[in-house]
């Protein structure tokens, strides 16, 4: 009896030992295909581990897209980490629905770097979230869409037809974010409770574009510039667009911008509506045109509009 005792006391000590070193060894236990439980039980999927290449030549796309689709069919707290480092990628969407019912953790600590080749994009966003209930977006990484090589192709001052780039950051139903990175510009509608805070945009269009069914969305403590500043709209375009509710914008700043705080509707539109909105503690320095609410967006001629129209 007692030599079987002491061989059930050896073979408890042998794979407790077993399990510390594996948590040592690869900074927490795997547990999922390309992920590794963090502290408090997290699960954390790096796109290292989907074959990301960090560096300004080789395209990670369908790696973040991997790392994503994990991420996304992951029931629990879960972290997607994009460790520092340069990622050159194409147009690609985190589409959800998702089955946490967690915020997902979008940890971005390097530089996401868009590809120069107009043709990789067929929609209205580089990086793009759709359908995904509870997202934070943070690390202080930057998302580098190279607007600098894309502008010459933007032909939007002149032709109110034209097809707009992309955003860099393109938000639609997506409920309860939280965004603060570095970015060269984003866009939001069609969510509910976003909040983008702390971040810094430099772009040749708007810095901040708000469009229809955008609700309850914060902005607080941007710095933008160069760019177009914060703007809600264009509205109007399409028929029967969804009201924008609930816009507060504090503590921002803008420097050396073509606008401030603008409003932009397209006339003789649908009747729909842009309500509930607070500007408040905004600086601006060297803003070509600090407030514009613009009811005829996409005319060449500025001319008066009947109220029946508006």
């Amino acid at each position: 009896m007692a030599m079987e005792s002491g061989a059930r006391t050896i073979i408890v000590l042998i794979l407790s030992s077993a399990l510390i070193s594996c948590s040592t060894a690869g900074g927490g236990v795997l547990s999922s295909p390309g992920g590794r439980i963090g502290l408090g039980g997290e699960m954390i999927f790096n796109v290292l581990n989907f074959g990301a290449k960090p560096g300004q030549r080789q395209e990670s796309t369908q790696a973040f897209i991997q790392a994503w689709d994990a991420v996304c069919n992951f029931n629990g707290r879960v972290r997607l980490l994009i460790p520092p480092g340069v990622y050159k990628l194409s147009e690609t969407t985190f589409g959800g629905p998702c089955k946490s019912q967690f915020p997902i953790i979008v940890q971005v600590q390097g530089t996401l770097q868009a590809v120069t080749d107009l043709s990789a994009y067929t929609g209205k966003g580089w990086i793009s979230f759709s359908e995904v209930n509870g997202l934070t977006l943070t690390g202080g990484g930057t998302f580098d869409g190279q607007g600098q090589s894309l502008w010459p192709y933007n032909d939007c001052k002149n032709n109110p037809n034209c097809v707009h780039l992309p955003a860099s950051l393109y938000f639609t139903k997506v409920t309860n974010a939280k965004v603060n990175p570095n970015t060269d510009g984003m866009h939001i509608s069609h969510s509910n409770t976003v909040k983008i805070s702390r971040t810094i945009i430099k772009t040749g269009d708007d810095c901040i574009s708000i469009g229809q069914g955008a609700t309850n969305l914060t902005i607080f403590k941007i710095t933008c510039g160069p760019g177009h500043g914060i703007s809600v709209g264009s509205l109007g375009k399409l028929p029967k667009e969804m009201d924008v509710q609930g816009v507060i914008v504090k503590n921002c700043t803008l420097v050396g911008t073509t606008n401030g705080l603008r409003i932009k509707t397209y006339p003789a539109s649908d009747p729909s509506r842009a309500t509930g909105m607070l500007f408040q503690d905004i600086i601006m320095d060297n803003v070509q045109n600090p407030i514009i609410i613009d009811q005829s967006y996409g005319t060449k001629i500025k001319q008066a509009i009947s109220c029946e129209n508006q």
